[in-house]
């Protein structure tokens, strides 16, 4: 579904002291969007970072570039509705926890209109570890 390129001008940086490699993506052109789920991807750019020192992912991040319209529609129902999407937008931070990589934290925004515009912004903090002994 992406065309992954490394930009020569901006591949590498720090984050919280960590040496890191940036992977971006972009969607491929003339992906087929037939649920609202598809179309939200199918016109997702962002970046992954990557650790240089252990090769493990840090961080990604996307989002959408340009404004566009989806059609929901319900497999049972007759009746469909286009959704707008304004803004669409996500980070998904990682950590290391009992030596495998998992999400520290997810943010994500969405700005969109299907009857009244609304704009809902969610955070999920990964907090309740526990070890299994």
């Amino acid at each position: 579904r992406f065309d992954f390129f490394i930009d020569n001008d901006d591949s590498t940086g720090i984050i919280d002291g960590i040496r890191y490699a940036l992977i971006k993506f972009t969607p491929k052109p003339n992906l087929i969007s037939n649920t609202v789920t598809n179309a939200l991807i199918n016109h997702t750019a962002g970046k992954v970072y990557i650790n240089l020192d252990n090769y493990e992912i840090v961080r990604i991040e996307g989002g959408i570039n340009n404004h566009f319209v989806a059609t929901w529609k319900a497999w049972w129902s007759p009746i469909s509705f286009d959704i707008d999407v304004y803004e669409f937008g996500f980070t998904v931070n990682y950590t290391i926890f009992n030596n495998m990589v998992i999400e520290k934290n997810l943010t994500g925004i969405a700005d969109y209109e299907i009857r009244n515009r609304g704009v809902d912004k969610h955070t999920y903090a990964l907090s309740n570890y526990r070890v299994r002994r």
